[in-house]
């Protein structure tokens, strides 16, 4: 579980600093620190996504693949945002996976506890749904 005081102030993840402290009371119990490595892979492509990880260092690769086997890199993510955005959208995979392309500390939490941490409060959901919405294009014609 993570160590910390009351407030998520004392975090680097950019997102989660934005957070006033009583809306962390519930995210905060669930979020347990992680080194990841150079290489490790965060998500695979087109598998259910167990775990979301909230960067405080490193920097992850999103990779989209195609027939040819010709690979791309479509998002990149740091101190700013969260791994696997399609989640806080309803969606449960993604044709793409992640690596973190420079190791780095995190706070991972898994999906159903970010979910249920969302529905309890209204400042994280918009947060990480405005963060889903610049990695999606169609994002723009939702309702929140």
């Amino acid at each position: 579980m993570l160590k910390m005081d009351s407030e998520m102030s004392r975090t680097t993840n950019k997102l989660l600093s934005l957070l006033p402290p009583i809306e962390t009371e519930f995210i905060r119990q669930h979020l347990v620190p992680v080194t990841l490595t150079l290489g490790e892979r965060l998500f695979e492509a087109n598998d259910p996504i167990g775990h979301v990880f909230f960067f405080e260092g490193g920097l992850s690769s999103e990779i989209a693949g195609g027939r040819s086997g010709k690979e791309i890199e479509v998002g990149c993510i740091g101190r700013e945002g969260f791994s696997a955005v399609t989640i806080v959208l309803g969606v449960e995979t993604t044709p793409h996976y992640a690596f973190m392309q420079c190791g780095g500390s995190a706070l991972r939490i898994e999906v159903g506890r970010l979910r249920e941490a969302m529905s309890r409060s209204i400042p994280l959901r918009d947060l990480t749904e405005v963060r889903a919405c610049i990695h999606d294009p169609d994002c723009s014609n939702r309702t929140f």
